[in-house]
């Protein structure tokens, strides 16, 4: 952004919000402004001048420096989550508003932001579509947005396993997927518990400075919180028949082509049965493709239940125990035998198996 000359009162906002200022005292501004310079490596003269102001109006993290500095102590020691929960911590995201990116695209990135920390540490994550069931809500908005500020998020500060954790994206922003994910993964650190690098070794440089990966100086805080990353085997450990292969979770085994059934007994054995052959059943279907985000199509759920346990995503239930599966844009939706359940297909598999009446 062009930099120009602030306000006072715009000064006062800034210093506010991140913790220096309390009121607007003559004596209580001069202390705050040389807090904030010398937390920020500069002059300390209490004089907010041009460099102090060129580093107020830098786009930057909006998360609370007082936070941040409380993180600091004891070299941030007390700022994580407890191992109970951190092995398996949810977050609950809704990108409903968010510029430059699509939603499900912002979701997609979000994944592989907190992905990108449980590959260099033992923290384990996973989304939830329960509001009420998250450790942590991502959202976008206005709240607590000051000046250049990109997004914030709270620093678990002597949590528990049931506080709950906020990061908000500015919706004033119009984002590029480069600097979403930088953002993001930012962001993730400070949920995770680190403070700001002043030294701007890595992304958790409180400025944008392109550094898209997690550097030594964030591992190196990291793996003492929640221990060396965790390798997840993609097979099962039992041992496969040669020239087959399992698809993981699936319960499907695919032999030279052909798909043949599974079994699983208690003991987690797998028992292989012979092939059958089947041909699909000639049948017509009416399908409707879900191309707008939240727009209602057929089968989309639209149960109040739904919405106060906090599932607002786009869904469906399948006829699978009622399992809740969510719609992605493209995504066709088909009705189950038994009229009342639907299923997403993706629209590559649906051209592929499915061609129009006339």
């Amino acid at each position: 952004m062009t930099n120009h000359e602030l306000t006072h009162d715009q000064i006062c906002e800034h210093l506010a919000h991140h913790g220096y200022l309390r009121d607007r005292d003559v004596n209580a501004v001069d202390l705050a402004v040389s807090a904030y310079q010398e937390f920020h490596g500069l002059k300390v003269d209490a004089n907010p001048g041009p460099v102090t102001q060129t580093r107020i109006q830098q786009t930057t993290c909006g998360t609370k420096e007082a936070d941040i500095r409380r993180a600091q102590r004891g070299g941030g020691a007390g700022a994580q989550w407890p191992r109970d929960c951190s092995e398996k911590l949810r977050y609950y995201a809704d990108f409903t508003g968010i510029r430059g990116v699509s939603v499900d695209r912002a979701h997609v990135l979000y994944k592989q932001s907190v992905d990108a920390w449980s590959k260099v540490c033992g923290i384990k994550v996973e989304r939830t579509l329960g509001r009420y069931e998250a450790h942590w809500t991502v959202s976008v908005g206005r709240s607590g947005m000051s000046l250049s500020t990109l997004a914030w998020a709270t620093i678990p500060i002597g949590f528990r396993c049931n506080d709950v954790g906020e990061m908000m994206f500015n919706i004033n922003v119009t984002w590029d997927e480069p600097l979403f994910f930088e953002t993001a993964t930012h962001e993730d650190g400070h949920i995770f518990g680190l403070y700001h690098n002043q030294s701007c070794s890595d992304l958790m440089c409180p400025y944008v400075n392109g550094q898209g990966s997690i550097g030594k100086w964030s591992v190196d805080r990291m793996v003492p919180k929640y221990g060396e990353p965790v390798d997840t085997p993609d097979e099962p450990d039992d041992p496969q028949p040669t020239g087959f292969k399992i698809f993981g979770g699936d319960f499907r085994i695919e032999h030279a082509g052909e798909v043949l059934s599974l079994t699983v007994r208690k003991d987690r054995k797998a028992v292989y049965m012979s092939t059958t052959k089947f041909r699909k059943k000639q049948i017509v279907i009416e399908a409707v493709q879900y191309v707008e985000y939240g727009k209602l199509v057929q089968g989309m759920c639209n149960s109040s239940r739904c919405f106060a346990s906090g599932n607002m995503q786009p869904h469906v239930h399948t006829i699978h125990d009622n399992q809740m599966v969510l719609l992605e844009i493209g995504d066709w939706v088909i009705p189950e035998p038994d009229g009342k359940h639907f299923h997403p297909c993706k629209p590559d598999i649906f051209e592929a198996t499915y061609e129009a009446v006339t």
